[in-house]
């Protein structure tokens, strides 16, 4: 491994670009309901060691109000909060060999005190999640992806 190879490798770790992470999910559950999950992670040249491949739930609530509407507006007014978030771990720790690939079934389960996923005028309310492999550095990740939460009623 030359001096290039191995700078290469120390910037994919600071970056997250070590490994690509897909994630595959049914993107609709009701709250409280229990979500099938598959991760699946690629080296992209050197061997990692993980901590583990994690999934990260997210709710969202976002206020969007452009400056037309409202006179007392010099711009558009943007909010975000996030609601909900949680960690949850589909497997311990690995070493995924230079190149390899690992794929990781596992289910994750929804709050049951959620509100559904709604796209108001000026509101909504989302739900994502993100595969992810807890590496040194910077986690490489899926990417947020959308879900929507239905609710009983």
């Amino acid at each position: 491994m030359g001096l290039l190879d191995k700078l290469k490798g120390a910037v994919h770790a600071v970056t997250g670009g070590a490994a690509t992470v897909e994630i595959q999910y049914a993107e609709k559950v009701a709250a409280g309901g229990s979500l099938p999950v598959k991760v699946t992670v690629t080296s992209k040249g050197a061997e990692i060691k993980s901590k583990g491949v994690f999934v990260d739930f997210e709710g969202v609530e976002k206020i969007h109000i452009p400056k037309k509407e409202e006179q007392k507006f010099s711009e558009d007014y943007h909010r975000s909060l996030s609601h909900s978030t949680q960690e949850f771990q589909l497997c311990g720790e690995f070493v995924l060999g230079a190149g390899e690939t690992k794929t990781v079934e596992g289910v994750i389960n929804v709050p049951p005190t959620l509100q559904p996923s709604f796209d108001g005028r000026w509101t909504k309310n989302l739900y994502q999640v993100r595969g992810r492999l807890e590496a040194k550095g910077n986690d490489p990740d899926s990417g947020y992806k959308p879900l929507r939460v239905t609710v009983a009623g």
